[in-house]
């Protein structure tokens, strides 16, 4: 008893202290700030390299962040290359050098999208995200280039995708603004910085201050606010942009890939958005092997060799057939596409994995697998986007969906394809073939060959894409 007074508020203390803690023990708290928050992975990531990031080598940062699938870089950041530069580079012109410089240096941008333009001003998509890139040095000393710009942007824009537009630096005038507003852009990326309207921003970065009114422009009918990721976030080097539905994410991380802080925007015309989704991109790691004579083939019972009747009915591999969803692939070598050989050495850099050129059989053969998050005849579209090299036959769950330059029937490790040019992004329309696919893991088998046994050539990369029927949500 005499403890118990002499003691009572010492107790007293320590019981308020066990009682706090135990709380603290049930209660999730944000110890790590803005980085407890949820940051969304978008699908299809676009990769914009920050000012910060200057004359960096493209092929070794590609390398270093192999889930990129296409970047976006100002000229100027582009380390010069004694070869081609991979053709997931897509580069903002800066003025750094001319405009026929530039299109010289990236020859596998469009060409000639707004006539006398070259390259400088051209389109891209991936995914649902619709990039535009303009000429912001020609629209801050020219009217008349502004208004060519403005009304090749509103062409543009039937697409119904996520359209964002890239510059190098930031359009002073207010037409520009209004007209980018009028037409539906989404965002504006402009020397680090992203512009948004203001009712679209669903989300924004973690420190409120860091988004701000569009201070150079007077005269917009709306409100643009500004992100600028580098004002405050030291650490980061780049963004990711992806969307989903109705809805874009624009994601700051720093040089080993992990996000830092977040902005979420709500689409502006959502019920029109076409819900684009790439199950399987361009640049995915696939399994390879070169042709030869232990590779298991089957021939089905009734199958006409020479192709000039078709089996109308569909039958079944059996796992042993390299085309088969249950053959065992798992001594193949894994590699990141685009894959190939050259004897143009400016070429061959492009290629994430480079082939021996040299090899028993003129054809190599890859596989992989990818998730369908819906039920096929959910999809108004299923688009194969191909780059290869001279000939291929690709198979979804071991039935053929694609051929192309080369000869129809039964092929084997020796067989040759048609001469060809090097074929880059051509897309396939395969909605017909719907079929072949269904909701959740899919197998996808490819052959190339080349067309002469001792032809140095081959290139290959696949990318299967879809697209929801209009009013069709999709699955969470």
């Amino acid at each position: 008893m005499r403890f118990a007074k002499r003691y009572g508020l010492f107790l007293s203390f320590l019981l308020a202290i066990a009682v706090t803690g135990s709380s603290l023990l049930w209660t999730n708290l944000p110890a790590q700030g803005y980085m407890s928050m949820e940051i969304t992975v978008p699908p299809a990531p676009i990769d914009v390299l920050l000012p910060s990031a200057e004359q960096v080598d493209i092929p070794a940062w590609m390398r270093d962040h192999a889930g990129t699938q296409l970047l976006v870089a100002s000229d100027k950041q582009v380390k010069a290359a004694s070869g081609l530069l991979p053709t997931s580079l897509y580069p903002i012109f800066d003025g750094s050098e001319t405009a026929d410089a530039f299109s010289a240096k990236y020859p596998h941008l469009p060409a000639e999208s707004l006539s006398g333009y070259g390259r400088v001003v051209y389109e891209a998509s991936v995914g649902s995200v619709q990039m535009l890139y303009l000429d912001s040095e020609s629209m801050n000393q020219s009217t008349e280039a502004l208004q060519a710009q403005l009304e090749w942007l509103a062409s543009r824009l039937a697409d119904k995708h996520h359209p964002i537009a890239f510059v190098a630096h930031l359009p002073t005038s207010a037409d520009f603004w209004n007209e980018a507003a009028k037409v539906g852009l989404e965002a504006v990326v402009a020397d680090g910085a992203i512009y948004v309207p203001s009712q679209l921003v669903d989300q924004p970065p973690s420190d409120m201050d860091m988004l701000d009114m569009l201070p150079p422009v007077s005269g917009s009918a709306i409100t643009w606010n500004r992100w600028q990721p580098e004002a405050k976030l030291d650490n980061a080097e780049y963004l990711s942009i992806g969307a989903r539905a109705a809805e874009i994410s624009i994601i700051a991380r720093d040089k080993q890939g992990s996000p830092i802080d977040q902005l979420l925007l709500a689409a502006s015309r959502d019920d029109q958005i076409r819900q684009l989704a790439s199950p399987l991109a361009m640049g995915s790691q696939w399994r390879y092997r070169v042709g030869g004579d232990d590779l298991s083939i089957t021939v089905p019972s009734g199958f006409d060799m020479t192709g000039e009747h078709p089996i109308t009915e569909r039958f079944h591999l059996p796992a042993t057939d390299w085309r088969s969803p249950g053959f065992d692939d798992s001594k193949w070598v894994i590699g990141g596409a685009p894959m190939g050989s050259s004897d143009d050495k400016k070429r061959a850099r492009a290629y994430r994995t480079l082939l021996p050129a040299k090899t028993a059989a003129p054809s190599y053969y890859f596989r992989t697998s990818f998730m369908l998050d819906e039920e096929p005849e959910r999809y108004a579209k299923i688009y194969a986007d191909l780059s290869f090299e001279d000939g291929i036959v690709v198979y979804v769950n071991g039935e053929e969906l694609v051929r192309s330059s080369i000869a129809t029937g039964l092929l084997t490790p020796q067989s040759l394809a048609e001469p060809n040019e090097p074929v880059l992004n051509r897309r396939f329309d395969v909605t017909n073939q719907r079929s072949l696919f269904h909701k959740g893991p899919n197998s996808i088998a490819a052959e190339v060959h080349r067309n002469h046994p001792g032809s140095p050539n081959l290139l290959f990369d696949l990318a299967i894409s879809t697209e929801l029927a209009q009013g069709e949500e999709a699955s969470r």
